[in-house]
């Protein structure tokens, strides 16, 4: 995820307080769809690219949108990304790192043992 997708993922939790919550956005401003106040996130710095940083969300499953797409809220993925990064680093850290190792010792020892 780059850094401006972290960034507007961050702020958006932040607008649904950390929940579900259905939203909106133009193009430089999230904001709360039922909100009485007008609850509302400006992304001044991405008002180019906001939309194709929603894009990327949507297409990593971060939120989704409604049927007729005009709204979008967090998935259980949006809410909890640092969970879903850190399973996908230990099942690296299993597949790539710790079972070579033990095919290797393993190896290593059945030629030990034989010769």
């Amino acid at each position: 995820m780059t850094r401006q997708c972290k960034y507007v993922l961050k702020e958006i939790k932040k607008l649904s307080n950390n929940s579900s919550c259905w939203l909106g956005a133009n193009s430089s401003q999230v904001y709360k769809v039922d909100s009485p106040k007008g609850e509302v996130c400006d992304f001044n710095k991405y008002k180019r690219e906001l939309d194709t940083i929603l894009n990327e969300l949507l297409r990593t499953e971060y939120i989704k949108t409604n049927k007729s797409g005009a709204s979008f809220r967090l998935t259980h993925k949006g809410l909890h990304p640092y969970e879903f990064e850190w399973e996908k680093i230990k099942s690296f850290l299993f597949s790539s790192i710790f079972i070579p190792i033990v095919v290797a010792l393993i190896t290593s020892a059945l030629i030990n043992f034989l010769f």
